[in-house]
């Protein structure tokens, strides 16, 4: 039994509604088929990540080490809205790299870095509008994002901050371009 003295009956304070959730949440993982022991099974390899798309529309499951995560389309284009689009996953990882990164250096620096933010968005661009890589192949996607350094910080740690964040991982990666290969192979496992 739990009691929320203050709360209305539709649990519109967030708060009250992320409380509930997570009673309920809590409650319900001991009757759930995945425990512990069967999640160890199913992960994926420390340098790998498994994706399963069944019939249940775009619902994706996937799986990157012991952690799972869920990837969908929104209700306009078919799906359930489950969890972020794919680009809404690439912009995601994009987005921690970027912060795990300033994170990294603005620590061994010891600055006063407080807390960093990252707001990204994805659009296509026009053929026409797209600029040409290096190779000469037209960049039709732009992924565009901006910083927000909370602490007493001055003008030059902002400004090495900035080009820092363009040296993490996954932005070197998308920048440059990726090698992608892909085989067709006979199911695995069942």
């Amino acid at each position: 039994m739990v009691s929320l003295p203050e709360a209305d009956h539709l649990l519109s304070r967030t708060e009250d509604s992320e409380y509930v959730g997570a009673i309920i949440a809590a409650w319900g993982a001991r009757y759930l088929a995945t425990s512990r022991d069967s999640a160890r099974a199913e992960e994926a390899p420390r340098d790998a990540v498994i994706v399963r798309t069944g019939r249940s529309r775009y619902h994706t499951r996937i799986l990157a080490g012991s952690h799972r995560l869920i990837a969908d389309e929104p209700q306009s284009a078919g799906g359930t809205d489950m969890g972020p689009t794919p680009f809404g996953l690439l912009m995601a990882a994009l987005g921690a790299c970027t912060t795990i990164t300033l994170r990294m250096y603005a620590d061994r620096k010891e600055w006063p870095l407080e807390e960093i933010r990252v707001r990204l968005r994805h659009r296509s661009l026009p053929a026409q509008e797209a600029p040409a890589s290096e190779h000469g192949v037209p960049k039709l996607d732009e992924i565009s994002q901006t910083l927000e350094l909370v602490g007493p910080l001055d003008a030059k740690q902002r400004q090495r901050l900035l080009e820092i964040a363009h040296r993490c991982p996954v932005h070197r990666a998308l920048h440059s371009g990726v090698n992608l290969a892909t085989e067709l192979v006979e199911r695995q496992d069942p």
